[in-house]
């Protein structure tokens, strides 16, 4: 290997084996190309590359500690800043995350992306007009973010402001038309508005657009319960559960549909499946009287006194 080259040789290397998802060796050709390396800036862009890594394999201290040698190397990298705030986020350490956040926006104050991601937090938190402040300045300084303006719309939504949120959904949606959370609270909207056929059409086009977000069907299927049309709310909810097999409520509704409909087996088949995703299924199972049907079935029974004993067991 020409000595000359060997750092832009490593980095080949890592890249080739990066594409090919073999991040440990990656990982070691990266590290071999630094040993190489004297120039500041090309070091830097490295230790990104090996952060990131981290970051996709779930290592978080890890990429944390890179993001440190970043800093250390040049301490005006908002980017540094902005990696570990993500980092801290997915470990859970929220006050550590905020203050990366806000170093990255105070080093780079047009870093569209930490505001967005600052605004996501505020909304896990419940922090609303803090969200709706940081997502503003998302799109102050991108104006063409959808995502940014949904969420707003989301957050109207949530606190029953519809119009301004139907202003938000539709911005987002004049902005890219095939998002599939945009169509969902559209959808959401027209629902509340009860423009039911048109809320229909919004959530199938959702599903059109991503059949992995389970809540489309979801909300599919309690308009065809409230229209009785169990036969084609189970259509619907099969249709949801071939992409989203861990969705709980799914596998609820169904099994409501399948009681009243009188199809005892396939109730309880449903039911066990969606409890034993969410042990809260039970405490909604015991009351409903969708369930009326199959609640005196040895088996119904069994099933909430097994949950019932193996709940009293773990506490």
């Amino acid at each position: 290997m020409n000595e000359l080259n060997r750092d832009k040789n490593y980095i080949i290397l890592a890249e080739l084996f990066e594409e090919q998802g073999e991040n440990t060796k990656a990982l070691d050709n990266y590290n071999r190309a630094l040993e190489f390396v004297e120039d500041k800036d090309k070091k830097i862009l490295i230790l990104f590359k090996i952060a990131l890594i981290y970051d996709e394999i779930g290592e978080y201290i890890d990429s944390i500690k890179i993001y440190d040698k970043i800093i250390k190397l040049d301490k005006k990298q908002a980017g540094a800043y902005y990696g570990k705030a993500i980092a801290y986020e997915d470990l859970g350490e929220i006050d550590k995350a905020f203050k990366n956040y806000y170093k990255s926006i105070e080093i780079n104050p047009e870093y569209d992306r930490a505001y967005y991601y600052l605004a996501n937090l505020y909304d896990s938190i419940d922090d609303l007009e803090s969200a709706i402040k940081y997502y503003k300045k998302t799109i102050e300084i991108n104006p063409k973010d959808y995502r940014a303006y949904n969420n707003i719309g989301g957050i109207y939504e949530e606190m029953n402001l519809d119009e301004k949120s139907f202003e938000m959904v539709n911005r987002s949606l004049e902005i890219n038309g095939n998002f599939y959370q945009s169509l969902y609270n559209k959808g959401v909207l027209e629902g509340k508005f009860n423009n039911t056929e048109s809320a229909l059409e919004y959530y199938y086009k959702a599903i059109e657009s991503n059949r992995e977000f389970g809540n489309s069907y979801l909300n599919i299927s309690e308009i065809y319960i409230d229209r009785k049309d169990y036969n084609k709310a189970i259509e619907i909810l099969t249709d949801g559960i071939k992409y989203n097999k861990n969705m709980e409520d799914l596998y609820y509704n169904r099994a409501c549909c399948y009681s009243i409909l009188g199809e005892v087996e396939k109730a309880l088949d449903d039911l066990e499946k969606s409890i034993s995703i969410s042990e809260d299924i039970i405490q909604y199972a015991k009351w409903d009287k969708d369930f009326n049907k199959i609640k005196k079935t040895s088996r119904f029974e069994k099933l909430i006194e097994d949950k019932r004993r193996e709940l009293n067991d773990s506490n």
